[in-house]
């Protein structure tokens, strides 16, 4: 990850996001939604990587 990336601000979105998800797994939404979901949340750190 680049030094211009801020890992502890990027670790705590990515904690807050999980519990969100767990929330709407047991809530029923569909696995292709949660996919998509956790790709797009994903995206901006995998542009980052070398």
């Amino acid at each position: 990850m680049p030094a211009s990336v801020d890992a502890r601000a990027a670790a705590s979105a990515l904690v807050t996001a999980f519990s969100g998800f767990q929330l709407t797994v047991r809530a029923g939404m569909g696995r292709s939604r949660l996919e998509w979901s956790l790709a797009y949340l994903l995206a901006p750190l995998e542009s980052l990587a070398p």
